[in-house]
């Protein structure tokens, strides 16, 4: 992330808005995270206790798992 990032993270008022705020970025990088194919098939969709959910079109489909 660059500095406008880490500045706009730390003026979001807690954790619940923060994770929000990561959700939307890993939603614009996923095809640069995932690729391009894993990425046409899956989206993320929550962060919660550090454990990221993604939605998938179908299951066992996407191979892109990381814990925050």
């Amino acid at each position: 992330m660059d500095n406008v990032e880490q500045i706009l993270l730390k003026m979001l008022p807690g954790k619940e808005e923060r994770d929000t705020y990561t959700v939307f970025y890993l939603q614009s990088k996923w095809k640069s995270i995932c690729g391009e194919n894993v990425a046409r098939h899956s989206k993320p969709v929550k962060l919660e206790n550090k454990v990221l959910y993604i939605n998938t079109d179908q299951i066992g489909r996407a191979s892109c798992r990381e814990r925050v």
